[in-house]
Protein backbone atom coordinates (compact mmCIF):
# COMPACT_ATOMS: atom_id res chain seq x y z
CA UNK A 1 0.00 0.00 0.00
CA UNK A 2 2.82 2.03 0.97
CA UNK A 3 4.29 2.19 -2.79
CA UNK A 4 0.34 2.10 -4.77
CA UNK A 5 0.88 5.60 -2.09
CA UNK A 6 3.57 7.27 -2.52
CA UNK A 7 3.38 6.68 -6.57
CA UNK A 8 -0.38 8.19 -6.72
CA UNK A 9 0.74 10.92 -4.33
CA UNK A 10 3.76 12.20 -6.37
CA UNK A 11 1.69 12.52 -9.46
CA UNK A 12 -0.68 14.54 -7.73
CA UNK A 13 1.85 16.79 -6.74
CA UNK A 14 2.98 17.20 -10.03
CA UNK A 15 -0.32 17.94 -11.47
CA UNK A 16 -1.25 14.32 -12.79
CA UNK A 17 -4.36 11.51 -12.18
CA UNK A 18 -2.99 8.10 -12.02
CA UNK A 19 -3.47 4.44 -11.02
CA UNK A 20 -0.78 3.04 -9.26
CA UNK A 21 -0.53 -0.77 -8.89
CA UNK A 22 1.40 -3.37 -7.32
CA UNK A 23 1.93 -7.07 -8.09
CA UNK A 24 3.51 -10.43 -6.53
CA UNK A 25 6.45 -12.10 -8.58
CA UNK A 26 4.18 -14.26 -9.47
CA UNK A 27 2.29 -11.52 -11.18
CA UNK A 28 -1.04 -11.62 -8.70
CA UNK A 29 -2.14 -8.27 -7.81
CA UNK A 30 -1.45 -7.12 -4.60
CA UNK A 31 -2.45 -3.54 -3.94
CA UNK A 32 -4.44 -0.90 -6.51
CA UNK A 33 -4.88 2.91 -5.98
CA UNK A 34 -6.91 5.10 -8.53
CA UNK A 35 -6.46 8.58 -7.95
CA UNK A 36 -8.81 10.94 -8.33
CA UNK A 37 -9.94 12.06 -11.52
CA UNK A 38 -7.58 9.25 -13.26
CA UNK A 39 -9.00 7.97 -16.53
CA UNK A 40 -10.70 4.34 -16.16
CA UNK A 41 -7.83 2.72 -18.56
CA UNK A 42 -5.37 3.71 -16.39
CA UNK A 43 -6.30 0.51 -13.80
CA UNK A 44 -5.51 -2.07 -16.85
CA UNK A 45 -2.78 -0.43 -17.95
CA UNK A 46 -1.20 0.01 -14.42
CA UNK A 47 -1.61 -3.16 -14.15
CA UNK A 48 -0.52 -4.20 -17.47
CA UNK A 49 2.95 -2.11 -16.73
CA UNK A 50 3.37 -4.21 -13.30
CA UNK A 51 3.18 -7.43 -15.05
CA UNK A 52 5.27 -6.96 -18.02
CA UNK A 53 8.25 -5.64 -14.96
CA UNK A 54 7.41 -8.52 -13.63
CA UNK A 55 6.98 -11.35 -16.01
CA UNK A 56 9.84 -10.40 -18.87
CA UNK A 57 12.39 -8.31 -16.54
CA UNK A 58 14.34 -11.15 -15.27
CA UNK A 59 14.12 -12.78 -18.39
CA UNK A 60 15.35 -9.52 -20.10
CA UNK A 61 17.94 -9.00 -16.97
CA UNK A 62 16.45 -5.59 -16.50
CA UNK A 63 14.32 -3.64 -13.61
CA UNK A 64 11.72 -1.33 -15.87
CA UNK A 65 9.61 -1.73 -18.72
CA UNK A 66 11.40 1.29 -20.60
CA UNK A 67 14.19 -0.96 -20.49
CA UNK A 68 12.40 -4.13 -21.58
CA UNK A 69 11.64 -1.98 -24.79
CA UNK A 70 15.01 -1.05 -25.37
CA UNK A 71 16.01 -4.60 -24.97
CA UNK A 72 13.23 -5.88 -27.38
CA UNK A 73 13.97 -3.29 -29.99
CA UNK A 74 17.74 -4.63 -30.11
CA UNK A 75 16.30 -8.64 -30.19
CA UNK A 76 12.91 -8.72 -30.41
CA UNK A 77 11.35 -11.91 -28.81
CA UNK A 78 11.58 -13.37 -25.66
CA UNK A 79 15.20 -14.92 -25.85
CA UNK A 80 15.48 -16.88 -28.70
CA UNK A 81 11.87 -17.25 -29.10
CA UNK A 82 10.27 -14.43 -31.57
CA UNK A 83 7.67 -12.02 -30.48
CA UNK A 84 4.07 -13.90 -31.73
CA UNK A 85 1.75 -11.87 -34.51
CA UNK A 86 -0.40 -11.16 -31.83
CA UNK A 87 0.20 -9.63 -28.44
CA UNK A 88 0.41 -11.33 -25.44
CA UNK A 89 -2.67 -10.30 -22.76
CA UNK A 90 -1.25 -8.22 -20.26
CA UNK A 91 2.29 -7.05 -21.64
CA UNK A 92 3.03 -3.61 -22.49
CA UNK A 93 5.80 -2.32 -23.02
CA UNK A 94 5.21 1.82 -21.92
CA UNK A 95 7.54 3.33 -19.74
CA UNK A 96 5.72 3.07 -15.93
CA UNK A 97 6.94 -0.23 -14.68
CA UNK A 98 9.58 -1.19 -12.10
CA UNK A 99 10.74 -4.11 -10.24
CA UNK A 100 10.78 -4.58 -6.83
CA UNK A 101 14.27 -5.68 -6.07
CA UNK A 102 16.00 -6.91 -3.12
CA UNK A 103 19.77 -8.44 -3.67
CA UNK A 104 18.75 -9.02 -7.22
CA UNK A 105 15.44 -10.70 -6.39
CA UNK A 106 12.65 -9.98 -7.82
CA UNK A 107 9.95 -9.46 -5.15
CA UNK A 108 7.43 -7.66 -6.78
CA UNK A 109 6.61 -4.68 -9.19
CA UNK A 110 4.42 -1.31 -9.85
CA UNK A 111 3.08 -0.04 -12.60
CA UNK A 112 1.89 3.38 -12.93
CA UNK A 113 -0.58 4.69 -15.70
CA UNK A 114 -2.26 8.06 -16.17
CA UNK A 115 0.20 11.07 -16.93
CA UNK A 116 0.33 12.35 -20.52
CA UNK A 117 3.96 10.90 -20.70
CA UNK A 118 5.33 6.98 -19.67
CA UNK A 119 8.45 9.00 -18.24
CA UNK A 120 5.96 10.89 -16.01
CA UNK A 121 4.31 7.46 -14.93
CA UNK A 122 7.96 5.58 -14.24
CA UNK A 123 9.35 8.78 -12.67
CA UNK A 124 6.39 7.99 -9.84
CA UNK A 125 6.93 4.37 -9.53
CA UNK A 126 10.65 5.50 -9.08
CA UNK A 127 8.72 6.59 -5.83
CA UNK A 128 6.65 4.32 -4.97
CA UNK A 129 9.00 1.66 -5.90
CA UNK A 130 11.51 3.98 -3.32
CA UNK A 131 8.39 3.86 -0.31
CA UNK A 132 7.83 -0.07 -0.96
CA UNK A 133 12.18 -0.40 -0.67
CA UNK A 134 11.49 1.32 2.52
CA UNK A 135 9.42 -0.64 4.25
CA UNK A 136 11.07 -3.57 3.69
CA UNK A 137 14.23 -2.93 5.40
Amino acid sequence: MRAVEAAVLTCRQLGYAVTATVVNREGALQAVLRGDGASPHTIENSFNKAYTAISLGPIQKVDSTAKIYESMKMNPGFGTWPLPATPIRGFTFNPGGLAIMVNDAYLASIGVSGAPKGVIDEQCAFKGRDAALKSLR
